[in-house]
């Protein structure tokens, strides 16, 4: 249990940051392509649908301790190194300079999870550092209750964003019920593009 409203004034939070301190995330796909990410607060009725066009894959991906897929793009040349009997290293270096791009860590004995991902730019300089811990099986599939992503060279500022997982369910049923909005709703359009008239209230600005 946490005081939102403790840290939401010692750290300056608006209320979407708060929001998304303490929210459930689902990420829903049909036949292996996400179509619609939903995160919904624990508390409030505010739930935020994001459509398949906004969606990072990538950062869903490592998120869950899996290789991103750009790791194996043509753009970089690709070795394994066991470091143990246990973990094995994905190097990825850029082909054209040759300097190393993304260093991977791989647990081999849960699934071949992620533990560690460091990007390097192309001076090779280390701009980012993920890890994952707390793996734990779900429905067959080994996936981290923690992660942290640290960006040391951010414009502003050093960032540290960690992640705590209190629970996953792989494949649930979701009901019709959870899409279903309030009769007295309105709708914002952030699009740009006119705001369509929805049944039970007007739209607005």
């Amino acid at each position: 249990p946490r005081d939102l409203a403790k840290i939401a004034k010692e750290h300056r939070l608006g209320s979407n940051l708060l929001m998304s301190l303490d929210r459930t995330g689902s990420l829903i796909s049909r036949d292996g392509k996400p179509e619609i990410q939903l995160h919904t607060p624990r508390v409030g009725k505010l739930a935020t649908i994001m459509p398949h066009a906004q969606i990072s894959l990538v950062r869903e991906e490592a998120a869950l301790g899996v290789l991103p897929e750009y790791l194996f793009s043509a753009a970089f040349s690709v070795d394994a190194l066991a470091t143990d009997e246990k973990r094995f290293q994905v190097i990825a270096r850029n082909k054209t300079s040759g300097r190393t791009a993304f260093e991977a860590t791989v647990d081999a004995e849960k699934g071949n999870a992620m533990t560690e991902l460091r990007g390097f730019d192309e001076a090779g300089e280390l701009v980012e550092v993920f890890t994952a811990s707390d793996l734990r099986r779900v429905d067959g599939v080994w996936l981290p209750f923690e992660t942290r992503s640290e960006y040391p060279a951010a414009p502003i500022a050093p960032t540290v964003i960690e992640r705590h997982v209190r629970s996953v369910k792989i494949n649930p049923d979701i009901s019709d019920e959870l899409f279903a909005p309030p009769s007295d709703y309105r709708v914002t359009d952030m699009t740009g593009s006119d705001p369509t008239q929805k049944a039970g209230g007007a739209p607005s600005r």
